[in-house]
């Protein structure tokens, strides 16, 4: 299933997001096997995490959505994810956000279901990652929940084929990133004010995600 997607941009969020969309038709069987600790290490004690991870063998990347009290509620519905390219004071940032639209979820988390995977061009391991997961011929998203076998455990998937030209615009707007951190003297650049700003610009409460013009 081939996924359809949109460019989005907002000037006052400092924002340019690449949004694919995976309709709920877009559903596999879970990648993982039982529990995924190790690699989910740092999300293991939150109940709503995200990661880009490679599985054993150099599988992937793919994304990894944890959903701790909720993953039941988001089979069957459609999600996003959105490749959020920030130009911040104190250097680039790239957000991937997963979200799905249960409206289950909404009424009982009282919050919609988003979950964000930062990425800072400084990291060699998020450079690496990003041109792999780009490179991907699918886009596909593991939810994962704690359960009776342990923490962490493969629940079910959503997996897109992504259309060529969506490769040559998120590398675009992944080099354009590069090319802005680049241009602030590294001893300006720090990820933690780059996060502060994102907060401070993206209220919790709200949907980070911009909406197709």
């Amino acid at each position: 299933m081939e996924a359809k997607w949109y460019l989005a941009s907002s000037e006052a969020k400092h924002a340019r997001q690449v949004v694919v969309h995976l309709p709920a038709e877009a559903q596999v069987p879970s990648r993982v096997k039982g529990c995924f600790v190790s690699p989910m290490l740092k999300a293991a004690s939150q109940n709503w995490a995200a990661m880009t991870l490679l599985m054993d063998g150099g599988r992937g990347p793919f994304i990894f959505a944890k959903a701790n009290g909720v993953v039941e509620l988001l089979k069957g519905c459609p999600a996003r994810v959105a490749f959020s390219h920030y130009r911040f004071r104190a250097g680039g940032l790239l957000q991937v956000f997963v979200h799905v639209h249960s409206r289950a979820v909404e009424q009982r988390a009282r919050s919609p279901y988003v979950v964000e995977n930062g990425h800072w061009p400084d990291s060699d391991d998020s450079q690496d990652l990003i041109r792999a997961l780009i490179a991907r011929e699918e886009l596909e998203v593991c939810f994962l929940a704690d359960g009776p076998s342990g923490p962490c455990q493969g629940i079910f998937g959503l997996c897109v084929s992504l259309p060529g030209e969506l490769e040559a615009i998120l590398n675009e707007e992944w080099r354009g990133l590069n090319d802005y951190h680049a241009s602030i003297p590294a001893s300006q650049r720090s990820y933690r004010d780059a996060m502060q700003q994102f907060e401070g610009e993206n209220p919790i409460e709200q949907n980070p995600i911009l909406e197709e013009a």
